[in-house]
């Protein structure tokens, strides 16, 4: 009598199987194009966006900013960056 996590490791030929991540909604993939525009005009940061707005980490220091908008965000950015 195999388990079940027997039956997925002989599926998967000894490795585990995973599923594949499902595929962005259109809404994603727009967060994506304006989160990559930021960080064009801000290489020293890493944007993204969450439940509850924009979010910038700078990896250098640590320092993290959080925002309701993109404009918002670009703006305390600048800010940041001092200009």
């Amino acid at each position: 009598m195999t388990g079940h996590g027997d039956a997925v490791t002989q599926r998967g030929r000894g490795r585990p199987v995973t599923r594949p991540p499902p595929p962005r909604s259109p809404i994603d993939r727009a967060r994506d194009v304006i989160a990559g525009r930021i960080e064009a005009e801000f290489p020293d940061w890493k944007v993204a966006h969450g439940l509850y707005g924009w979010l910038a980490i700078r990896p250098g220091d640590g320092l993290v900013i959080e925002a309701t908008s993109a404009p918002s965000l670009a703006a305390l950015l600048r800010i940041a960056d001092g200009g």
